[in-house]
């Protein structure tokens, strides 16, 4: 799916209490192709991110998904061989997000090792 057909990236609660990122598609979003996943299922635009089956701290994935769709010149990042600091270490994605990206976000939770 493109960036420019996500509409938001807000916070959801999964099983188990764990945190799910849940990414709204724009509606009429061309890029997005749904899955059939079972003839009960209802079709909902919203695709469930579980961060803890990536392996990835939810905070700084929250972060950066936000950081990515709301400013395009920072997906430059992904271009690459390797995951992004960001990622990886809360210092860095702390310091290096935008105020009007990262507030939402840190208002609710604050990565473990950040400074703030």
């Amino acid at each position: 799916m493109h960036w420019d057909d996500i509409q938001s990236i807000d916070l959801g609660v999964g099983m188990n209490n764990s945190m799910v990122l849940k990414v709204a598609v724009r509606p009429g979003a061309v890029s997005y192709r749904e899955r059939w996943r079972h003839p009960f299922s209802r079709r909902r635009g919203v695709i469930d991110v579980d961060p803890s089956a990536l392996g990835v701290d939810g905070t700084l994935l929250w972060l950066a998904l936000r950081l990515y769709r709301l400013e395009p010149s920072t997906r430059e990042e992904l271009r690459g061989d390797r995951v992004p600091g960001r990622l990886l270490d809360p210092r860095e994605a702390v310091a290096t997000t935008p105020q009007h990206v990262s507030a939402p976000v840190l208002s609710v939770f604050s990565p473990e090792g950040a400074i703030r």
